[in-house]
């Protein structure tokens, strides 16, 4: 015996009607008249329980799925459409997103117009957070603010008294809640490092957020390299890595070094250039965060004075003095725009790392160019040998290889590996460290430039590079 089956919408018999290709226990006519399908999954629902997009129905599952309604205006867009704010973690359309929020060019910030106050600049015609924006003031070598330095104790294992502040550049394979967690949970952290946002580290296809670790002021002695070996130890343990996108900055306190001092540290980071650069892998010796002195040693050695050391700084990266932080000139491996803003020579060329051993062993690097700059100035303008800073042996020496690159063509007056060494006074491990990160690197397309530096003239120190506390 058949079940009679009648229409839900009209009670019109409809047992045996094989006219129906859907499911429902609906007459045709009410199907044509009251229902309609989803345009994503073709299933058959009443119209009063379809939501129109683009003149088209949507089920209500869809609609959560595909779409989603600005918060703002209401309107209705694509998820892909969609901007999420991170700090109201509302959805947006781009129109309402963008009236709202502004991104700080500095640090990538959300700034929310409501709530905060957003600095314009209209030199560079970008916005900055508070932190980030610096108000344009008259440049000069005494432009920098109050800096913080702590001075060590002990020079056991760091020999070099110049305080040095670090800016790591990681990943964070965690949420921001983990992320807060470790300045209440490091002491470590918690008094001697910031953790701060940087746009410029790319998180791209890989779970995670960039961020910076930056010393709180500058460090010195056996203090900085114990400290080193603290922060990576604990992100080590919470999972923090580096990609091509991260840097590793150095900062050395320079505040009392003026124009003609600081004209013989760019020349001697100069002859060092297509070692340093070598040492580095492609991700950084051709990126833009930390491009080569644009000055020729001649022009380097030309600057005497203050407004000399300002004008040919700014002129060569082809902008003006600014005391912006932003300004085009801090994108140089040896950033000497930061010695106007921050009293620091800032040494950008290194690839990410939270190894504490390439750390130091690189800072070893940077502090030897300042020393060795600055021991030229002494010996070459003012004839003179400080016992303390060096031995007469030394001072013979170092003028000798001084002597011999200033008598060179302009286009060969560059160190190869082993003149570096010798000028700098580096140790044997600094040395071993460096023949090391050029072979890790090493590019047989481009032999020539290997030849260059005399990479195949010398053997490397086959020895362990550890210099940590």
């Amino acid at each position: 015996m058949t079940t009679e089956v009648k229409c839900a919408e009209c009670d019109v018999d409809i047992t045996g009607n094989s006219e129906h290709d859907h499911d429902l226990e609906v007459c045709c006519d009410c199907i044509e008249e009251r229902y309609d399908s989803c345009q994503h999954c073709d299933q058959i629902f009443p119209k009063s329980d379809l939501t129109e997009v683009d003149d088209e129905p949507t089920c209500e599952d869809c609609f959560s799925e595909y779409y989603e309604y600005c918060c703002d205006c209401e309107d209705i867009i694509t998820q892909d459409e969609t901007y999420y704010s991170e700090s109201a973690g509302d959805g947006y359309c781009m129109d309402c997103y963008y009236d709202r929020f502004t991104r700080c060019e500095g640090c990538d910030y959300e700034m929310d117009s409501d709530s905060h106050y957003i600095n314009y600049n209209e030199s560079d015609g970008c916005s900055y957070c508070d932190e980030c924006y610096d108000e344009p003031t008259e440049v000069d070598l005494d432009s920098y603010g109050v800096v913080d330095i702590r001075l060590s104790k002990s020079f056991e294992k760091n020999k070099f008294s110049r305080a040095v502040g670090l800016e790591i550049e990681a990943c964070n394979p965690f949420n921001d809640e983990l992320e807060s967690n470790i300045y209440q949970s490091n002491f470590e952290i918690k008094n001697n490092w910031r953790i701060v946002q940087d746009g410029s580290i790319s998180t791209s296809g890989e779970d995670g957020v960039g961020r910076e670790f930056v010393t709180r002021g500058g460090l010195s002695g056996d203090e900085l390299y114990l400290s080193i070996n603290n922060i990576t130890s604990i992100l080590a343990r919470q999972d923090w890595y580096v990609n091509k996108s991260c840097g590793l900055h150095v900062h050395i306190d320079a505040r009392d070094l003026r124009a003609r001092q600081l004209a013989y540290i760019l020349a001697v980071a100069k002859l060092c250039e297509p070692v340093i650069y070598k040492m580095m892998p492609p991700s950084r010796s051709n990126t833009r965060w930390a491009k080569r002195i644009p000055m020729s040693t001649e022009q380097i050695l030309r600057i005497h004075d203050e407004e000399d050391f300002i004008d040919a700084w700014y002129r060569s990266h082809g902008t003006s003095p600014s005391m912006e932080k932003y300004n085009d000139s801090r994108y140089c491996g040896v950033n000497m725009h930061s010695r106007v803003i921050h009293g620091s020579i800032e040494f950008r060329h290194h690839s990410g790392t939270l190894n504490p051993e390439k750390i130091i062993n690189w800072i070893e690097i940077c502090q030897s160019i300042v020393k060795t700059g600055l021991d030229l100035y002494n010996l070459v303008e003012r004839k003179q040998v400080s016992g303390q800073s060096m031995s007469l042996s030394r001072a013979k020496q170092l003028m000798k290889i001084w002597k011999t690159m200033m008598n060179r063509d302009p286009k060969d007056r560059y160190c190869n590996i082993y003149e570096m060494g010798v000028i700098l006074d580096l140790h044997i491990l600094v040395r071993a460290y460096i023949h090391n990160r050029i072979r890790k690197f090493y590019d047989s397309s481009i032999q020539e430039d290997y030849d260059m530096i005399g990479f195949f003239e010398i053997e490397s120190p086959h020895i362990e590079t550890t210099t940590s506390i």
